[in-house]
């Protein structure tokens, strides 16, 4: 296995914990924003399908652009990514306050504890540069 490959893994489970913990501990209005990214057009509980347009902006800490690029979205099934996208800036990445928007692609999912995880962009790699702020949804199942 390569070392690549082990840090995303390391990364994905480090998501889903910290997913679950704060699952745990929440209420809805604890994660419709946090200090600096704030989703405009989904929020806490709704029914999303695929794909689904995602769009905010973020206001600097943690959250600044790197190439264009503000961050990452993941929607996670009961632990298991189910599809991702960038957070690509809409406005100028170098500049507060930065729009950002995201299409989200994924396969209908087979469990019930479903989030959004919005990862900050974080070029060093270092936990302490790390911020995610989790989004509990459900999804539309559409029969095929």
């Amino acid at each position: 296995m390569t070392r690549g490959r082990v840090i995303k893994i390391i990364a994905v489970l480090m998501v889903v914990c910290v997913a679950l913990i704060f699952y745990f501990k929440s209420t809805e209005e604890d994660v419709a924003e946090k200090e600096y990214i704030k989703i405009s057009n989904v929020k806490a509980g709704q029914t999303i399908k695929s794909p689904l347009l995602i769009q905010g902006v973020v206001t600097g800490g943690k959250w600044a652009g790197f190439e264009g690029q503000v961050g990452m979205v993941e929607l996670i099934d009961s632990g298991k990514a189910i599809g991702f996208a960038p957070l690509m800036a809409t406005s100028d990445f170098m500049k507060f306050p930065t729009s950002f928007e995201a299409e989200l692609s994924f396969s209908n999912p087979k469990g019930d504890n479903i989030f959004l995880i919005f990862s900050n962009e974080n070029p060093s790699g270092l936990p302490e540069g790390t911020e995610t702020m989790i989004l509990p949804v459900k999804v539309l199942n559409e029969k095929r």
